[in-house]
């Protein structure tokens, strides 16, 4: 678990809206990993949780992906976005829909959504995904107000690279996954990172036009196996700006 602060606290009772991303699950099956992945999530009492894609790879997966969300403390608001295996296993995505709404998770493919904590507004605005799908930052920002309250979230890193739009932005952070951190990672160095990846491989790059976290996310995919790069959840304590 690694524990992240985005923004600055407006005073000294300012409490943070924390945030729990989950990414690059690749359920197939649930284990007892994942009810540990559970357990931690409870454990850190998070207002929101978010699925930053890659939760499956085929429609076999999605009975393990709804008896996951299950695990998942109820109280904390939910969504998720598409990485490009949801594209890629061609998963009916109405059924992954329903599925996803039916444990009030809502799923942000080019669209926004609106939160308030203590008294600020917030928006979530989630993108297709870069590689298996069709990212429009301009269709998911239609309702979005301006200011730094809000966050990006997409599967592949390299979108930020990719979206003119951002530039003209002012935002909090990006959070992405996709790459696993290498999934091998040998010494810091990965041999291999997944088209999507760009130059992008793990933790926090800053600077215009956003700043990035790139999650190692918690799967694995094609080989089962990791080196050098532990799975991860990824707590953000976000202090609004007032509003």
């Amino acid at each position: 678990m690694t524990r992240h602060t985005v923004g600055s606290p407006a005073s000294s009772d300012a409490l943070p809206l924390r945030l729990v991303q989950l990414s690059d699950l690749h359920i197939r099956d649930v284990t007892r990993f994942h009810e540990r992945i559970a357990e931690a999530v409870e454990e850190v009492e998070p207002d929101v949780i978010v699925l930053t894609g890659d939760s499956v790879d085929s429609s076999d997966g999605l009975p393990a992906l709804r008896a996951f969300l299950s695990l998942l403390p109820p109280e904390p608001k939910r969504f998720a976005t598409l990485g490009n295996w949801e594209h890629w296993g061609r998963i009916d995505l109405s059924h992954l829909r329903r599925l996803f709404d039916a444990a009030s998770c809502q799923l942000l493919v080019n669209r926004s959504a609106r939160l308030t904590h203590q008294g600020s507004t917030a928006e979530l605005i989630g993108v297709d995904d870069l590689v298996g799908g069709t990212p429009d930052l301009a269709k998911a920002t239609t309702e979005y107000t301006g200011g730094r309250n809000a966050v990006i979230l997409s599967h592949c890193p390299e979108y930020r690279d990719r979206a003119v739009e951002l530039r003209s932005m002012e935002l909090a952070a990006m959070l992405s996954g996709h790459t696993h951190g290498g999934q091998i990672a040998l010494g810091g160095w990965a041999p291999y990172r997944p088209q999507g990846s760009g130059r992008y491989r793990a933790g926090w790059y800053m600077g215009q036009p956003v700043d990035l976290y790139v999650s190692r996310g918690l799967g694995t995919s094609i080989l089962p196996v990791r080196l050098g790069s532990v799975p991860e959840i990824a707590v953000f304590d976000w202090f609004l700006s007032p509003t």
